[in-house]
């Protein structure tokens, strides 16, 4: 993923559905300094879906400073994101537990 433009995940994204794919995850390791990029990230996969008319689940992952990660989270569960990728042994099972509180949607730990 390191690298790609969102219009490359999307097209990636749209490929796998396509195939019949049930779970497309981004590469835990994917850090986004500027979350624009991951609500980028979100819309173009989002887009590939629905283009593809697929139940592909998009495990989107989830990063950023400590203290902005359940915000974000938030943003992305209502910008459409139906699964959040949360890398917890960087950040903590106490953050997981939060995480979990705040956002209805599948958690991938």
């Amino acid at each position: 993923c390191l690298g790609l433009s969102a219009g490359e995940l999307g097209t990636m994204f749209s490929t796998q559905a396509e195939a019949g794919i049930d779970l497309v995850k981004d590469d835990e390791i994917l850090y986004d300094e500027d979350f624009n990029f991951t609500l980028k990230r979100l819309e173009a996969c989002l887009s590939a879906k629905e283009k593809a008319n697929s139940k592909t689940i998009y495990a989107i992952n989830l990063t950023g400073k400590a203290q902005d990660i359940l915000k974000r989270a938030k943003e992305l569960e209502e910008n459409g994101a139906n699964c959040i990728l949360f890398n917890y042994v960087s950040y903590g099972l106490p953050l997981l537990a939060a995480l979990s509180e705040t956002v209805s949607i599948p958690i991938m730990a």
